[in-house]
């Protein structure tokens, strides 16, 4: 009997020590399984490189491109609501400057700000916008005061917009970062990013802090880097890779204590389809197979209440997306 219990009992620890191990790499049994479904097609034509946010209980997305027409990028400035209620897309006032894709979008309060880019001449941009939902108005404000680019990240962080890295027209990979006060309509340099200077990156911000990763350098293999930035201290700190293969052109966005990067490619022609969920609390990383949709490059995601939001995108030089997905968590 003994020996019958010793061996139960060190087969109960290895059973134990064995769940303990593997736990971190799934999602908890308490956490509900995120529901993905297949929202209203995206109104507009399909696109790539868009930009996307959300203002209270409305998504929104504009620019971006679907190739080029007589060698000219075929870009795009038409905008749109997207009404989480009545599953129905509207279309607003157009962006206020010209088309362009890659450019920068993000909220604060109940404003939105796009800015930054390229034109349909390959021009690199800086102007940036305030657009109103109240008044489906568009107004200029101060330009961004780094160089003009192309594919940067913005994200909010509070009541400040900060904006990062992205290509200047001389092809350098950046790596700087700013913080625009729309109270003031200022911009401040703030420390750079903490990695190397990139494009096709991802942000998004949880509480009080932001967070910035992934992106490519030219033609290297995407990056899979990930770094958070405390505004209050002007400081960065790298936290755990990206927990999926390296990626650019993928999607970020948060909800409540948790963030999300998925899609994007891996490498020229290899797609993701994945959906990566990140804790802050533990740095760690659980793939979450949470999106349901093809896989693509330079979508649109962002979160409205407890739901996830994927849309739009490239699977190829001639084939640009307008599905629209949600996700709840």
């Amino acid at each position: 009997m003994k020996t019958n219990s010793f061996f139960f009992l060190k087969l109960l620890s290895i059973i134990l020590l064995f769940n303990t191990v593997t736990s971190s790499c799934k999602k908890d049994n308490n956490e509900p399984t995120p529901i993905t479904g297949n929202k209203a097609d995206f109104a507009g034509s399909g696109r790539w490189c868009a930009v996307g946010f959300s203002i209270g209980n409305k998504g929104y997305i504009g620019t971006g491109n679907a190739g080029s027409i007589n060698n000219q990028w075929n870009n795009f400035k038409d905008f749109w609501e997207f009404d989480l209620s009545s599953n129905k897309w509207t279309r607003k006032t157009d962006f206020g400057g010209v088309e362009r894709w890659g450019a920068i979008g993000f909220s604060l309060g109940n404003k939105a700000y796009i800015g930054l880019g390229e034109d349909n001449t390959g021009e690199k941009l800086k102007d940036f916008w305030e657009y109103d939902p109240l008044t489906d108005q568009w107004i200029r404000k101060a330009d961004f005061i780094g160089s003009a680019r192309w594919g940067a990240v913005g994200i909010s962080i509070n009541e400040k917009g900060y904006v990062g890295l992205g290509a200047d027209s001389a092809h350098n990979y950046l790596k700087d970062f700013y913080e625009y006060d729309p109270i003031n309509n200022l911009w401040t340099k703030k420390s750079d990013f903490g990695g190397l200077g990139r494009t096709r990156a991802v942000g998004f911000s949880i509480g009080n802090l932001g967070y910035f990763g992934t992106g490519t350098k030219g033609t290297t293999p995407p990056f899979n880097d990930f770094w958070e930035y405390d505004p209050i201290q002007n400081l960065w700190s790298r936290k755990s890779d990206f927990g999926g293969n390296t990626i650019a052109d993928a999607i970020g966005f948060s909800i409540d204590s948790k963030g999300y990067i998925g899609t994007g490619y891996k490498t020229v022609g290899n797609l993701s389809s994945e959906l990566w969920e990140f804790n802050p609390a533990s740095n760690t990383w659980i793939n979450i197979n949470a999106f349901k949709g093809k896989g693509r490059q330079a979508a649109v995601g962002f979160s409205i209440s407890s739901h996830g939001y994927i849309g739009t995108g490239n699977i190829s030089s001639d084939t640009y997306l307008s599905d629209f997905w949600e996700i709840s968590f």
